[in-house]
């Protein structure tokens, strides 16, 4: 009888264990970037507490969320992180959006508040090294250590490391006069470098165009029909500022490689690279309309390669883009990327014959093929308006033997 009563008492308990650590799942989907994206996570994760910026709030949140099963959640967030090869700030924003679907059933006054909160507490536990700051308690706001140096994103000193204010950039705010106060609270965390570069597109699904376009070379017409995706301009929208040259190194999508470069490798067969280089900068002097990014944006705005295709405008940066990839792509010949004193650049290719005022670098002779001017012409060798006699700097190489205490600048006379 005692036997029975203890198997009894030793079930019931598993049950009663098993109903506590067992909490119901709820699901929700977010829209990123044209694919819908399914999580579930468990209903215990929203829970009653006061929603404030003050020290003893943030504490009591990240530790009771440490009591639940947020690492379904977090296992997700890093699966999609895999499947997607997102970079650190795509992967911010997916907490983030996921964040807002979540809690946005909340009645609080303060939601963007608790948005912030879940996402610091996510990012927290993914590993990277987080704080928090507030504006007079009204506000909060999400850093990110990160070794990087960007110029359009406040930041903070702590440790003697930049910390990034990622959600004044995520909502488009203006802070740069605001006064923020750091809270004291920071959980015990692995520390991870946030890192914002862009050095390849996400996997994400494609959301396919079609675009037809027709450019001249001399008397010579050539049409393209393309196949485009629209995910990466998508991206690029919103995305934190790099250095120029890391617009230049971002490859061109799937979708457009598959598309553009067999059609213009076709125009190519046969031709000298000295005709090949004039058909390649037709197509990228009298394909787009330029107008300068100040003009537009009150602003410099790189793009992608990519970009150019959905964007109206584009301006020298841009056309180096595309031209940049052509070149590697279809001739595979050394070139460098040359910075002006006003940041304007331009490209210079080496081919096997000297072709207008020449630039030495390296042991090469480069000519200059600026993919913008002069405009509706395939004409090497030519400067662009008004640089021919101003001081540049080489800010990018391909295929260009390395030498030891080479300087980077070009002075030309």
């Amino acid at each position: 009888m005692k036997r029975i009563f203890g198997v009894l008492t030793l079930l019931l308990c598993l049950q009663l264990t098993a109903a506590a650590t067992t909490q119901p799942k709820a699901s929700t989907s977010i829209l990123f970037y044209g694919t819908q994206i399914d999580f579930q996570y468990d209903s215990a994760l929203v829970f009653d507490y006061e929603v404030c910026a003050k020290d003893r709030c943030l504490k009591r949140f990240y530790r009771q969320m440490e009591k639940l099963d947020y690492q379904s959640l977090l296992d997700q967030f890093e699966a999609y992180r895999k499947q997607y090869e997102l970079t650190d700030w795509l992967y911010f924003k997916l907490i983030r959006q996921t964040m807002e679907q979540i809690y946005g059933q909340v009645e609080t006054s303060k939601k963007e508040m608790l948005y912030t909160t879940g996402s610091w507490f996510f990012m927290s536990k993914a590993g990277y090294n987080t704080r928090l700051s507030n504006a007079a308690l009204k506000f909060l706001f999400l850093y990110v250590q990160s070794d990087e140096n960007l110029d359009n994103i406040p930041r903070i000193f702590a440790e003697r490391k930049r910390f990034y204010n990622l959600t004044t950039f995520y909502l488009k705010l203006q802070a740069q006069r605001a006064v923020f106060r750091v809270n004291n609270f920071d959980p015990d965390q692995v520390s991870r470098s946030f890192v914002f570069g862009l050095k390849k597109l996400p996997k994400l699904p494609p959301q396919l165009s079609e675009k037809s376009m027709v450019f001249k070379n001399g008397e010579e017409e050539y049409q393209l029909q393309l196949q485009l995706d629209r995910t990466p301009t998508e991206v690029m929208a919103h995305y934190p500022g790099m250095r120029p040259m890391d617009y230049l190194e971002v490859p061109i999508s799937e979708t457009l490689e598959a598309s553009l470069v067999p059609q213009l490798r076709t125009f190519l067969q046969g031709k000298t690279q000295k005709e090949s280089l004039e058909i390649l900068l037709s197509f990228t002097r009298t394909s787009f309309t330029y107008k300068w990014d100040w003009n537009l944006y009150d602003s410099d705005r790189p793009m992608i390669a990519d970009e150019l295709f959905f964007n109206e405008f584009s301006d020298h940066e841009d056309r180096c883009a595309l031209f940049y990839h052509l070149v590697k792509e279809l001739l595979d010949l050394p070139m460098i990327v040359i910075s002006h004193f006003n940041h304007d650049l331009t490209i210079a290719v080496a081919l096997d014959e000297v072709i207008g005022d020449p630039i030495d670098y390296k042991g090469l002779t480069f000519t200059v093929c600026d993919p913008t001017t002069p405009n509706n012409s395939g004409r090497l060798g030519i400067y662009p308006n008004g640089l021919r006699h101003k001081a540049a700097e080489v800010i990018g190489e391909y295929q260009v033997p390395i030498q030891d205490n080479s300087s980077s600048s070009i002075y030309e006379e």
